[in-house]
Parts: structure tokens; C-alpha cells; sequence
């Protein structure tokens, strides 16, 4: 069942978009199981150990919708500019033209 969402998942939290090589994913239940939550597959979602954390077991938010917006990046925006690691790449010469346009 792990394997099956973590697989959904594209090993990536869905929540903050961390990639399973940096850190710890773990199957949550949406609705936490002491709240009435099933094991049903449709029911969980992979979140980073920290995502996880915050989360604890008072929400039942569903975040595996969060995902989808990864794909939309803002043309000439740093911030944007994801590489394949899922690491922010800040490119030098955008840099210092924000920093030239606030001078």
C-alpha cells in the first residue's frame, strides 16, 4: 500500500513538493484514523516527515491536489526556475538585475 502511494506520489511530498531524496516521505491519512479515516487507498497522500509533523493527526486536509500547481512556472521569475532535483536554481544574472531595478 506504501509503495502504491509513495508511487502516486512521484516520490515527492505532496504537500511541499520535497523530493523523497531529500526527505523522509511517509503515508498519511487524510482523515486521520482516530477520527473516523479509512486505510482505502483513495484516502492517503505522501507527505514529508515535516509536512507530516505540522499536519498532525487535528486536520483532514487533502493536499494531493497541491501538485498539480508545481507545473506553472512565471517567465523570468528565479524562484521558478526548478531543476530536475527539485532544489531552487537562482540564476546570477537575474539576480543582479533585480538588484540593478531596486538601486
Amino acid at each position: 500500500m506504501k509503495y502504491r502511494v509513495l508511487t502516486r506520489a512521484r516520490g515527492r511530498c505532496e504537500l511541499g513538493g520535497a523530493h523523497e531524496h531529500q526527505r523522509a516521505l511517509e503515508v498519511d491519512h487524510i482523515v486521520p484514523k482516530n477520527h473516523g479515516g479509512s486505510d482505502a487507498i483513495s484516502h492517503l497522500q505522501a507527505l514529508c516527515f515535516r509536512c507530516n509533523a505540522g499536519k498532525r493527526d487535528t486536520d483532514c486536509t487533502d493536499f494531493r491536489g497541491v501538485q498539480a500547481s508545481y507545473g506553472h512556472r512565471e517567465a523570468g521569475c528565479m524562484f521558478c526556475a526548478l531543476e530536475g532535483s527539485g532544489r531552487v536554481q537562482i540564476k546570477p544574472t537575474a539576480w543582479r538585475a533585480h538588484r540593478r531595478a531596486d538601486a
